[in-house]
């Protein structure tokens, strides 16, 4: 098993052809309305896809998505790892997670991380990043 790639974008699609279609993709640091009570970040939606490769002739996998805070105080959002089917022909396969809207309660740095078993193999993927708060657009005048 193997990671090919870990994205973070507004928005992940399955389209009807097979595809997957990606709307809005972050760098490792992402931008997000501020919650200026709370002093958090919002995201109307944020959503971590995950491509894992060697996985041909594997027809069940199980994968849980995991955030913490690097630098920031963050309860644990484990999520429960998850049995997903899948096609045992194809070598690849796309986790997806996140949260419509998703809420950080601060800026800072964060880690995402997948946990794929396969065949009694476990890995773990991590990925770190920045989330900011946008500068307020409004100018004094």
């Amino acid at each position: 098993m193997f990671l090919k790639a870990l994205v973070i974008c507004e928005d992940a699609r399955f389209e009807l052809a097979g595809t997957l279609s990606l709307v809005g993709i972050f760098r490792e640091h992402v931008i997000g309305a501020p919650l200026p009570a709370a002093g958090g970040v919002m995201f109307p939606r944020l959503v971590f896809v995950a491509m894992v490769g060697g996985l041909s002739n594997i027809a069940d996998v199980q994968h849980r998505f995991s955030l913490r805070g690097l630098d920031v105080d963050l309860a644990s959002r484990d999520e429960p790892f998850t049995s997903e089917p899948r096609d045992a022909d194809a070598d690849e396969h796309i986790f997806l997670f996140g949260n419509a809207p998703m809420v950080f309660p601060a800026q800072g740095r964060y880690e995402v991380a997948l946990d794929v078993i396969a065949l009694g193999q476990r890995a773990t993927y991590r990925y770190p990043f920045q989330v900011s708060a946008a500068a307020s657009t409004l100018s004094a005048r």
